[in-house]
């Protein structure tokens, strides 16, 4: 099969231009759109069968995936850039020459149904390393869906991508206001449960229902108290020393996998 390549030689390209827009939330919104970078994450959007829009390619770079790369398997066309440009359009200080316009994954929030058995709930996460690393422990753990309140980092911010190093095109990842979720979540029959130091019920005492999720908060301020006082439990992780409280990835691991513990025993 015959690859479509083109170049592009200005910085003033429209395609250049548009490619620069969605570093930007507003525009990968209107487009519907996002960039991803490097060989491992494109090859991870091709596995997860996300439509692939543009693939860029950074001219010094052509020879070595040129030699390697399924370019074949894509459906679109592939750029070559000079390297002042290709820099230009993403973020590492040291990139591996291939990037990719990607249109988003195909889970709609009409599409929830509330019908799975685990879910997260994240009140204003705003570390986009937080957010990507809990994404990736969510697939690992088998989380069905996530549910992401207002305050929070873009979840197709490209480092929340970086960091959930593909899980971000399978997980399901939804927006909304958490406020309405989570009494619509109990209505469905799902517990929702929050830490807090302040919890008599240690997290791996606790007998976690069949269906439950579980609500972490700001990286500093925790879960907002309107949110806590819709929560149906709490529950504690011991703490030893001066430490007062965990980075809010560690916390949802920890949980994450004692809920997992669980399921594989009953």
């Amino acid at each position: 099969m015959m690859i479509n390549v083109r170049r592009i030689e200005s910085k003033q390209n429209p395609l250049v231009k548009h490619w620069r827009k969605l570093h930007k939330s507003r525009a990968r919104k209107k487009s519907q759109t996002f960039l991803i970078e490097g060989e491992h994450l494109l090859h991870e959007a091709m596995v997860s069968k996300l439509t692939i829009v543009a693939c860029m390619v950074m001219e010094e770079k052509w020879s070595t995936y040129h030699s390697k790369f399924p370019f074949d398997q894509l459906q679109s066309p592939i750029y070559l850039l000079p390297s002042s440009i290709f820099r230009s359009l993403v973020e590492t200080q040291t990139p591996q020459g291939i990037a990719a316009e990607v249109k988003f994954p195909a889970h709609k929030k009409e599409e929830a149904k509330f019908v799975g058995t685990t879910y997260l709930l994240l009140d204003a996460i705003q570390d986009p390393g937080n957010l990507g690393t809990i994404i990736r422990t969510a697939e690992a753990t088998k989380v069905d869906e996530i549910w992401i309140g207002q305050g929070s980092v873009d979840p197709l911010n490209a480092k929340v991508i970086r960091s959930a190093m593909g899980s971000s095109f399978r997980v399901p990842v939804f927006s909304g206001d958490l406020e309405q979720i989570i009494p619509q979540m109990q209505q469905q029959g799902i517990q929702v449960i929050s830490t807090s130091p302040r919890a008599t019920n240690n997290y791996f005492q606790y007998q976690y229902s069949s269906r439950v999720a579980f609500l972490f908060g700001n990286e500093s301020r925790g879960v907002d108290h309107r949110l806590r006082e819709r929560v149906d439990d709490e529950v504690a992780i011991p703490m030893f020393g001066k430490t007062e409280s965990l980075n809010v990835s560690v916390t949802a691991s920890i949980l994450l996998y004692e809920r997992l513990r669980q399921l594989s025993i009953t």
